[in-house]
């Protein structure tokens, strides 16, 4: 209970310094790009090599289709303004956050599904989601979401943004 604790007040306390960085309002762009949520120095993330789900409601940053008991990987970075792909990344050391998945309507906070970056801090990083086998599907719109966010070593951050999952 008192680590649950500590955690959540490290994730409020991440969510408030990554407000604190945040103007705008999420779009996608392209396929493959994945619009500034807010940026400071211009950087923005870019997710590689994700083809976003063709029912993505535009308050996300992107969103993913993910099948019940199969882990879902993907890469994102942090650029500088302009650029795409990650082959040109900010510099600094990213710490990446990550809020637990809620449903997306009602927003309660013990769902089925887990989501984790790895390497943190790293630039680039790989968002690891995934379902339990039981979670049923969303017939193909967002049931699911959480937060993800940015801040490198100099005080710079990018996000949070909102990622929605459909469930297959």
């Amino acid at each position: 209970m008192r680590l649950s604790l500590i955690f959540a007040a490290s994730l409020l306390a991440a969510g408030v310094a990554l407000a604190a960085c945040s103007s705008g309002s999420p779009t996608l762009p392209g396929a493959q790009s994945a619009a500034p949520m807010g940026h400071q120095s211009g950087m923005h993330f870019q997710v590689v090599g994700l083809e976003p789900a063709a029912s993505c409601p535009s308050e996300y940053v992107t969103c993913y289709s993910i099948t019940p008991g199969k882990l879902f990987k993907d890469e994102w970075c942090v650029v500088p303004e302009g650029d795409s792909g990650c082959s040109t990344l900010s510099p600094g050391t990213w710490t990446w956050t990550v809020s637990k998945v809620t449903k997306a309507a009602k927003g309660k906070k013990k769902v089925p599904i887990t989501t984790s970056v790895k390497p943190n801090p790293g630039n680039p990083t790989y968002n690891y989601v995934k379902a339990l086998k039981t979670v049923k599907s969303t017939k193909g719109k967002v049931g699911y979401e959480f937060e993800i966010g940015a801040c490198n070593s100099s005080s710079s951050c990018v996000g949070p943004g909102e990622v929605g999952i459909i469930v297959k």
